[in-house]
């Protein structure tokens, strides 16, 4: 039983009203106003008490908490019982207060809930049952399995190392570097191991020859070399040997124009292959790298 407005509290601070129903109950109708607005007052205090649909109190007590004079909650009481709008019992003094509808959701709610947690019960007794009635060589498995795989995240994989010949190429891409332009930085850092293992790659996941990338570093390191300044590591290296290698292809094959870039002669003071512009029988301006 409720007896103070203190347990009238709103639970729930929303509450779906549906205006057409309220209007088109024909035993609500049938009350007086002062009824109305007391069984309104009465369902929204059952509202807050967990939806239950349900208020229980003395005349005085349902008086407080409906906000009337206790001759009117009496008079209400009577006209809801006569009329049929609400279920109404007394007891002992007691009077409750009951909205059908109301009640009827708020049962449901509770066999659903009574119903997951049944099955929440049931399905944990299971798994119980499973683990105490599985055999020893079962438990062993399983604790086999969690123990290998507790190992196998707990343990790293060991890092590759490159290989002597990778890094042998490595030391002769930084010797290049440094000949070439001694100030570089890639030439003054010791990073053989690194730029190793991106040789390593270029080795045996491209499967370049030793002998090609070797090639390769001599070609794009010489002296005024357009390469030289954009391979500055075994990653730069494995990243551009492609267009590298076609390059070198290029210029063994000829020029633009079909011949040697060492035989281009033109009367110039300028060394052959040196980076310079030449013009053909046609007057066109062609560059040629040099070599």
């Amino acid at each position: 039983m409720l007896g103070t407005s203190e347990r009238f509290m709103p639970k729930h601070f929303f509450m779906q009203y549906v205006p057409g129903d309220w209007l088109s109950d024909a035993q609500v109708s049938q009350c007086r106003p002062a009824t109305r607005g007391i069984w309104w007052d009465a369902i929204s205090v059952m509202h807050g008490i967990d939806r239950c649909g349900q208020l229980s109190g003395t005349v005085e007590a349902l008086a407080r908490v409906c906000r009337c004079r206790v001759d009117e909650m009496r008079a209400a009481v009577d006209d809801l019982r006569s009329t049929g709008a609400a279920d109404v019992t007394v007891s002992n003094g007691i009077v409750t207060l009951v909205n059908r509808r109301m009640r009827r959701e708020y049962e449901n709610r509770q066999a659903v809930k009574n119903r997951v947690d049944r099955h929440r019960r049931n399905k944990k007794q299971r798994e119980c049952n499973a683990v105490c009635n599985a055999s020893a060589t079962d438990l062993q498995r399983a604790s086999t399995y969690m123990l290998e795989t507790k190992v196998k995240e707990n343990i790293s994989l060991p890092r590759k190392i490159p290989s002597p010949q990778a890094v042998e190429l490595a030391q002769k891409l930084r010797e290049a570097i440094a000949a070439r332009d001694p100030r570089a930085s890639a030439a003054r850092k010791d990073q053989v191991s690194t730029w190793a293992k991106d040789i390593d790659k270029l080795m045996n996941e491209d499967n370049r020859k030793p002998e090609e990338v070797a090639a390769a570093i001599a070609w794009s390191q010489q002296r005024f070399s357009f390469w030289g300044p954009f391979v500055l590591s075994g990653k730069k290296l494995r990243e551009k040997f492609d267009t590298i290698s076609g390059q070198m292809l290029h210029d063994r094959g000829g020029g633009h124009n079909g011949n040697n870039t060492n035989q281009v002669g033109t009367g110039s003071d300028e060394s052959p292959g040196s980076t310079s512009a030449r013009r053909t029988r046609r007057g066109d301006r062609i560059y040629i790298p040099r070599q």
